[in-house]
């Protein structure tokens, strides 16, 4: 099985300032690394079949499952997606 997640999705950065800002961090104080590159998964049903959209519902972290692309003797690999650059991230957030 060939599956792939957010390691941290807006939801929980958003999270974490909030808690930050709870405890009294001045804002000016709170420092966001943002990465330069990200990748982005097309899912497929778990019958191999049609691809779906990996999406992030009520700040559930929703999985999907990916198609199996081998890479140097994996299975289950980043070769999946593709790398998506910082201008499309910032876009997104």
């Amino acid at each position: 099985d060939c599956t792939a997640a957010p390691n941290c999705p807006l939801s929980i950065s958003k999270l974490g300032i909030e808690q930050y800002l709870a405890l009294g961090i001045a804002p000016e104080k709170i420092i966001m690394g943002v990465p330069w590159y990200g990748y982005s998964y097309g899912c497929v049903d778990e019958g191999g079949g049609e691809l779906l959209k990996c999406s992030e519902e009520n700040n559930q972290i929703q999985t999907c499952h990916l198609k199996l692309v081998p890479f140097r003797g994996v299975e289950c690999s980043d070769a999946a997606g593709s790398q998506i650059g910082y201008e499309n991230i910032q876009k997104i957030i």
